[in-house]
């Protein structure tokens, strides 16, 4: 990971020793470029599959969670999002097996027939 403090020594080193702008601006499209990549597919895929969310899923609960409720909303997203599919699978787990409870196998359909 990297992070934004890391980016001063640098960039102050860069421009020191640069006798034109060209090494600097190399140096800070490098680290947008990986600081993007970083942001959008590492972290939300190395996310994802620890709490078992789609990278994409996880981007957007992120995103509505802090136009809904700011930097808490984005603290809490991917916790609340994850209850929510959980408890979404357990209530489709439990109607699959309703289902096949209330339905007979095709073979005693038959004989009753």
């Amino acid at each position: 990971m990297i992070y934004s403090f890391m980016l001063l020594p640098v960039v102050a080193t860069t421009s020191r020793t640069a006798s034109d702008n060209a090494k600097l601006v190399n140096v800070l499209g490098l680290y947008i470029v990986v600081k993007l990549i970083d942001d959008f597919i590492i972290q939300p895929a190395t996310i994802g599959r620890s709490v078992k969310l789609h990278p994409m899923l996880l981007i957007i609960s992120i995103l509505a969670g802090q136009k809904l409720f700011g930097i808490l909303g984005m603290i809490l997203a991917v916790p609340a999002v994850t209850i929510l599919q959980k408890i979404v699978q357990i209530l489709l787990d439990h109607r699959k097996r309703m289902r096949s409870r209330t339905t007979a196998p095709i073979h005693i359909q038959k004989i009753i027939v």
